[in-house]
């Protein structure tokens, strides 16, 4: 079988989401200015892929997460996952502060998502499944 060559274009952008920004304004953007990037991308190139490299979610906790923050963190997870799903990401990575809230809010969130999480080093201790 012949050699085929395939000639693509390859361009990697660093994304960082900040939700909300109080008394300054943000150069890193938000989910709206994201959205609307990806959205001009999609238009003006074709075969996009859009990908998330993980730690999406929560900001990083080097001490437990104060409960009366939890009902909020959640929100705001589902919050990015809607926002994900509008501009059609086509998959995402699971860093460790997407485990925040546990295995369990993970797995419940990613069936809210209509792309897949991927994630290469994870393992269920209970199950010890990857």
């Amino acid at each position: 079988m012949p050699i085929r060559r395939i000639r693509f274009r390859l361009r990697l952008s660093r994304f960082s989401i900040v939700i909300i920004s109080i008394g300054e304004k943000s150069r890193a953007g938000g989910l709206a200015r994201r959205g609307a990037w990806v959205k001009d991308l999609r238009e003006s190139e074709k075969g996009i892929l859009v990908l998330d490299a993980g730690d999406l979610f929560f900001k990083k906790y080097t001490v437990p997460v104060p409960e009366s923050e939890l009902k909020g963190m959640a929100e705001k997870a589902h919050l990015i996952i809607e926002s994900f799903n509008l501009m059609g990401t086509d998959a995402m990575g699971i860093g460790d502060d997407d485990l925040t809230l546990g295995k369990e809010f993970l797995l419940e969130i990613s069936r809210k998502a209509n792309f897949p999480f991927l994630c290469s080093n994870l393992l269920d201790e209970t199950s010890g499944k990857k």
